[in-house]
């Protein structure tokens, strides 16, 4: 069974991490596994003084779990109170898949996480 949680062993991630030039103590990463095998992730951190969410990078084999990691960042950060997010990703595979998911709009960013969230419960009838 599919999970996406924030991981408790950041440390994996300390390479990415140093080389994305984000203070370790800011960052977070939530983990894609199944049966105890990390399928992918997504890399983050909270800037306090926009109140936004950036997400700085991601790994994946799908569209499907991509589109699965950053809406389960999206949410962990809504459920903290944050309704501004920020995509500053440095590969255009990465970029290219969030316009492919219509995560944000044409500056990387969305201004409401809860309305672009809301508005997923017409997808199946789009």
């Amino acid at each position: 069974m599919l999970q996406i949680l924030q991981t408790r062993h950041i440390e994996n991630y300390s390479d990415i991490i140093n080389k994305l030039g984000i203070e370790s103590d800011t960052v977070s990463v939530s983990e894609a596994t199944e049966q105890d095998k990390v399928t992918g992730f997504g890399v983050y951190y909270i800037d306090f003084d926009k109140m936004s969410v950036v997400i700085r990078y991601a790994k994946y084999d799908s569209l499907m779990l991509a589109d699965g990691i950053y809406r389960s960042i999206l949410f962990l950060a809504m459920m903290k109170g944050i309704e501004k997010a920020e995509f500053v990703l440095d590969d255009e595979k990465l970029s290219g898949d969030v316009k492919k998911l219509h995560l944000a709009d044409e500056n990387m960013k969305i201004e409401s996480i809860s309305e672009m969230l809301d508005g997923c419960k017409n997808c199946k009838n789009a």
